[in-house]
């Protein structure tokens, strides 16, 4: 899925099917993101980890954001490219409310997932 610049709105959904200690990352990047490391260890990348954390260039920008997430979670992602808005909730649950704002609004953004336990699975 590509979320051209300008379209709106664009929602997803992201199954957890094993993330025993919440050390997956979900969010979106550019396509200049790294791919060798967590998703927001860069400029390219946000994510929020299943700890609660917030994190984008390296940098753990909020903690305790959202009720956590973990294996059999599903959490919603609502990008808004003409805005530059990221927000996540529970899918048919809590709406955690903004994450981040100031994403770019002239390239692509992709939705995107890092796993750091070697069984995580979604």
């Amino acid at each position: 899925l590509t979320c051209a610049p300008g379209t709106g709105v664009y929602q997803w959904v992201v199954r957890l099917n094993r993330c025993d200690k919440g050390h997956v990352f979900i969010g979106v990047c550019t396509a200049a993101a790294r791919n060798d490391s967590y998703l927001g260890s860069d400029r390219h990348g946000w994510g929020l980890i299943g700890t609660r954390a917030l994190w984008h260039n390296a940098v753990k920008v909020r903690t305790e954001y959202s009720g956590g997430f973990g294996s059999g979670c599903a959490v919603l992602v609502r990008l808004d490219t003409t805005r530059g808005t990221l927000s996540f909730g529970m899918a048919g649950g809590a709406d955690w409310g903004l994450a981040f704002e100031g994403l770019p609004t002239k390239e692509p953004l992709f939705p995107a997932v890092s796993l750091y336990q070697s069984d995580d699975q979604v």
